[in-house]
Order: structure tokens, then sequence, then C-alpha cells
């Protein structure tokens, strides 16, 4: 749900970028910086930077650029933070992440795995030597 939200709000956000670019050319009616910098805080940030490089617009506007790139960082520092206060069961639906604690998943062993390496089956046996199980 989380990645298709996402996506929706980043094509939505580049359109009013480039809607704000056309404005500014025909010196119409135009969309705030800060409304973009929320969409940006929001995580339409990728559409932004995006947009500044596709339609080279609000490239050298100051304090646009470093207010930009600060709403990127506070985005990333959300998504962290409440990435690892959440519970294993939400970290597992809305990022897809393990349920079990990071910590644990990256220590545990994984005998499920099949191992690579020189095997001591021949082809004849029928399996290759990199699809041997780590036991064998």
């Amino acid at each position: 749900m989380l990645p298709v939200a996402l996506t929706v709000l980043n094509l939505f956000t580049l359109f009013l970028f480039d809607w704000d670019k056309s404005q500014a050319a025909r010196q119409g009616w135009r969309i705030s910086e800060r409304s973009f910098l929320f969409l940006a805080f929001c995580g339409g940030w990728p559409a932004l930077k995006l947009g500044q490089w596709l339609f080279r617009h609000k490239t050298r506007k100051q304090p646009f650029k470093t207010l930009l790139t600060l709403m990127i960082g506070l985005n990333l520092l959300t998504v962290a933070v409440l990435g690892s206060l959440a519970g294993p069961e939400l970290r597992a639906r809305a990022f897809g992440w393990p349920e079990a604690p990071l910590s644990t998943w990256l220590t545990q062993s994984r005998p499920h795995l099949p191992s690579v390496g020189v095997g001591r089956d021949s082809p004849a046996q029928g399996t290759h030597r990199f699809f041997q199980s780590a036991r064998d």
C-alpha cells in the first residue's frame, strides 16, 4: 500500500513541477515553494529532484535548493526513526521488512540457502555443484 501511495504522490508532484515550469514561462499562476517543500517532506522528493534535472527548474533558486535538501534529510530521518520504533508487524506490513528484529535477521544462520562452491556430486548424478546444500 505504501509503495503505491508514494508512486502516486511522486507522479502528482512531477506533474505539478512541470506545470509550474510552464506557468513560469507564461508568467501565469504559480505553485508556492512551500507547497513543493511540503510534498518533498511527504515523500515526493524523488520527483522534485527528477523534475529539477528534467525541466531545469528551480536548480539555482535559493533558499529552495537548500530547503529541499533539508526536507530530503528530514524525510529519510523520519523513515529511519519510524522504522526502528515500529513493531515488527508494522514494519513488515508498511516497509516489507522481516517480522523479526533486524539484528536477529542479520545474525541468524540460513541453512536453507544453497552453498556456492565446489561440490562432490558429478553432473551424471543430476545435480549441479552450485545447487548443493550447505550440509553436504
